[in-house]
């Protein structure tokens, strides 16, 4: 039988490469005013830390050369703010699953009541908690 973090890789990996490799989360940033796919990438991903400086964005990320998160951050927050790349690169996304899905990205979380939202949630943090990052489970 194969591991449980390995099934959720194989499931889950396909709709996390839709951020990296479409061009609705490309476009989007860069509709924000970003040069290149680079300076969008390092926007969209960096977001969720808020605005901290290469150094800890290259700790984060852990496997780009040395100077190359630099290149880009902190001046991609000079372009827009981690909010406004953290939302472009949501939409974005969500634009590409709704294209690549068809019928099947049906709005069916669009309607949900926050209190139908939390608990989806509360059910998938156990989930998520027994899972072993690693992927050795």
């Amino acid at each position: 039988m194969e591991p449980t973090a390995r099934r959720l890789h194989r499931l889950v990996e396909p709709i996390h490469l839709v951020t990296y490799f479409s061009d609705e989360p490309t476009d989007a940033l860069r509709a924000l005013g970003h040069r290149n796919y680079w300076d969008g990438y390092f926007a969209g991903r960096a977001a969720l830390l808020g605005r901290v400086p290469a150094e800890v964005v290259h700790a984060i990320f852990y496997n780009f050369a040395e100077g190359e998160v630099a290149r880009h951050i902190p001046r991609v927050w000079d372009v827009a703010t981690p909010e406004a790349a953290l939302a472009a690169r949501e939409q974005g996304s969500v634009a590409a699953l709704r294209r690549i899905l068809g019928d099947l990205a049906a709005p069916a979380y669009d309607s949900l009541e926050p209190s139908e939202l939390d608990r989806l949630i509360a059910d998938l943090e156990p989930i998520s908690a027994a899972l072993d990052a690693v992927g050795s489970r």
